[in-house]
């Protein structure tokens, strides 16, 4: 593997570098990251931020690389590794040091990131009305916004949605069924986090109802 110089940008002005491995992260995820850092040199990997609070995964650039948009996501040696536990096997049977744990404890990482172990759910799930006030105050709030109809606080959004707009346009179209789906995936958290706020206010008094959610004492620190 050649190296090349690490870097962390955002948008994707740099997917399509003729790099011999690059690993595209959200910046809030740590093990892959964690990973190439203890096993590569410095300059081995370079790390490419993708925002999933402003729909960046549905960039159909990114697309083209994981048609599934999930992160995190490794190109090399010509290939896509698109989930953690195939993320992390990879850098460990080619990593250029001796492992101080053998790469059997493949099956200990893929129990760990099995389907039914939702890293969200602890983001989703709430008690009470309180509760829901608080996580549709906090940044998941903006995160459902972007997907859905209406722009929220603190969103880099418009309407329509950074999703829905992908989704619109005809030189997308190559995406339409994953668009199709996730549309309709995020209707339901629309559904749950908004509610009846979505059918019976008019836009106007729903951003301004949102924006008291977000400022709301309920809302839990950062």
């Amino acid at each position: 593997m050649s190296s090349v110089n690490r870097t962390f940008q955002h948008l994707f002005s740099s997917v399509f570098s003729n790099l011999p491995c690059k690993s595209h992260i959200y910046e809030t995820m740590s093990w892959p990251l964690h990973t190439g850092s203890e096993l590569y040199p410095i300059n081995a990997i370079t790390t490419k931020a993708v925002n999933l609070i402003n729909d960046e995964n549905f960039d159909p650039s990114f697309i083209d690389i994981n048609p599934s948009s999930t992160l995190p996501t490794l190109t090399a040696d010509g290939k896509s590794y698109r989930s953690t536990t195939d993320i992390i096997f990879y850098l460990a049977t080619n990593s250029p040091k001796a492992l101080s744990a053998p790469v059997s404890h493949k099956s200990t990482i893929q129990q760990v990131h099995r389907d039914q172990h939702d890293p969200n759910f602890a983001l989703l799930l709430v008690r009470d009305d309180a509760g829901l006030v608080a996580v549709a105050g906090a940044s998941l709030h903006t995160f459902v916004g972007n997907h859905g109809e209406i722009p929220l606080p603190l969103s880099s959004c418009t309407e329509p949605s950074c999703l829905r707009k992908a989704s619109q346009d005809p030189a997308n179209s190559r995406h339409a069924t994953l668009y199709a789906e996730k549309l309709a995936e995020n209707e339901a958290l629309l559904d749950i986090y908004m509610g009846p706020l979505r059918f019976t206010l008019s836009p106007r008094n729903i951003l301004s109802t949102l924006n008291s959610l977000y400022h709301s004492p309920f809302r839990p620190p950062r």
